[in-house]
């Protein structure tokens, strides 16, 4: 706890993170950054606001991604982050677990951190003070778990976590290194030195340069009378020491032992912490799976209208599966409720759809037997009716014949009339006395007028009674046609809505 607790007020001390402190962070050498010489091109040449630098990382590859949340989630556990994590919360995050991550990445950086409700301007501030060189959209921050702004985002955590590791590298070997933790490293003492040494040159302050040699030789006259004291002290303790050569032996085995079993456990949870990562990466791969046969059954559903309660009979057949909530106790209730409620409920209509889908079918069977029936059935009564037409045609034909052989025989009648009747005129222009003649020649007019009376009448009733015939037998076959047609169109229209309703109910 004191290294961590040492490790944040150290990037305190370089960065904080509040608002008012932002915009004046010291550089390296404790002067703002405004008055460091070419500082303005340093930061342009490396990617300031003014150049758009495109990431070169896969940061939308999967297995990038996995990568990116195993380091992030054991950067996490080692900080002993205080709120759920997992890698199926971190593939699709919400706004409010990014929030509490950001929040707590500030904290590392500043332990003044206070929280602020614009996060957004929170996290672009912060990511342009630590010069991350590729930028930060407000848009992607306003959407965080959409597939295209999160890993962008992601990308930039796992800079911001490699260089809050590299800074506790950095402290941890100050921590073990006192002297240079004191001050009195003679790399970084000249380092300084040279530098204020060199501003002092340029601006012309003789004074303050002899002041500062004075005291550079009393600092390091100070460190080598420390250092003598060491060497003493250590004298000293080595005159004093009551180990024996056999006894720094053994400690020599055991630590040799002891950091030979440390090399095993650590392989060991390396080992077990990939197996874990492993394990991971395929549960996240079978929620994927699981949402899209959800995603599947429930379009099922909605083309059978089993997705509204009152279509379905009251049996809820919606399932509703989110992979990074709910953990166990919802998969049991899930899985519970497939159990009793909506597999034996499919079972149920699958057995209705397909006793229904039977009898539609035997319908359709009975259908096709009568429109056999009834084919077969028009067919006949085609062939009657062209039967019909060809005794129809041979009457016509007959009566034609015969109203020739009655037309010849009329005007072969009135021919003769018109002989008798020349032949009474004949006559009567003859002797008046010869009587006899004369009522011959009358009563055969007489006896020809009432033949040829007789023989129209006759003629006249076979015509009209033919007539009847043919016209009764037209009516019957019109009749019996109009019957089988609409017999044929009413068998033909319920097989196709019998059709129509099978395929609905196959598909």
């Amino acid at each position: 706890m004191t290294s961590v607790a040492h490790r944040r007020a150290s990037v305190l001390n370089r960065s904080s993170l509040s608002r008012n402190s932002l915009s004046a962070r010291m550089s390296m050498n404790g002067m703002p950054r405004g008055s460091q010489n070419g500082s303005g091109r340093r930061s342009s040449t490396i990617g300031g606001r003014g150049s758009r630098m495109t990431d070169p990382r896969p940061i939308a590859d999967r297995n990038f991604m996995a990568m990116s949340i195993r380091h992030l989630i054991e950067f996490l556990t080692d900080r002993h982050y205080d709120h759920p994590i997992s890698h199926q919360l971190l593939y699709k995050p919400m706004k409010k677990d990014f929030v509490n991550i950001m929040h707590f990445l500030f904290r590392e950086l500043d332990p003044n951190y206070e929280v602020s409700a614009k996060i957004e301007e929170d996290v672009a501030n912060c990511f342009r003070t630590l010069k991350y060189p590729f930028p930060i959209s407000k848009l992607a921050l306003s959407s965080v778990g959409s597939p295209h702004s999160w890993p962008p985002l992601l990308a930039a955590i796992s800079w911001m976590i490699e260089l809050l590791s590299y800074d506790a590298i950095v402290q941890d070997e100050a921590l073990n290194n006192p002297d240079h933790n004191n001050g009195h490293d003679d790399d970084s003492d000249m380092f300084a030195y040279l530098t204020v040494a060199y501003k002092t040159y340029l601006s012309g302050s003789d004074d303050e340069y002899e002041l500062m040699t004075r005291r550079m030789e009393e600092s390091m006259e100070q460190v080598y009378q420390t250092q003598q004291s060491a060497m003493a002290e250590l004298q000293r303790r080595i005159d004093t020491q009551e180990l024996s050569s056999d006894d720094l032996e053994r400690m020599t085995s055991e630590r040799g032992r002891l950091q030979e079993m440390l090399l095993n456990v650590e392989k060991r949870y390396k080992h077990i912490q990939a197996s874990h990562w492993q394990k991971e990466t395929e549960i996240s791969q079978f929620m994927d799976r699981i949402e899209d046969l959800v995603n599947t059954y429930m379009s099922y559903c909605r083309r059978l209208k089993l997705d509204d309660r009152k279509d379905a009979h009251g049996v809820e057949y919606a399932i509703q599966i989110d992979a990074h909530s709910g953990g166990a106790k919802a998969a049991a209730a899930l899985m519970q409720h497939l159990k009793k409620t909506i597999v034996p409920s499919l079972q149920a209509f699958r057995r209705q759809r397909v006793d229904r889908l039977d009898r539609i079918l035997d319908k359709g069977v009975e259908a096709k037997v009568r429109i056999g029936h009834a084919t077969s059935s028009m067919n006949e009564a085609v062939e009657a009716a062209r039967l019909i037409d060809v005794q129809e045609r041979k009457l016509d034909e007959s009566i034609r014949k015969e109203q020739e052989a009655m037309d010849v025989a009329l005007e072969r009648k009135s021919r003769e009339i018109e002989e008798l009747e020349l032949e009474l005129e004949r006559l009567q222009t003859q002797d008046k006395d010869d009587m006899s003649g004369l009522g011959r020649a009358d009563k055969l007019l007489r006896d020809a007028k009432a033949a040829y009376a007789d023989m129209s009448n006759q003629y006249k009733h076979e015509i009209e009674s033919r007539l009847r015939f043919i016209q009764h037998a037209i009516s019957m076959c019109i009749a019996f046609k109009e019957h089988a047609t609409k017999t044929m169109t009413d068998a033909d229209r319920y097989l196709r809505s019998q059709d129509t309703r099978v395929s609905s109910t196959s598909s």
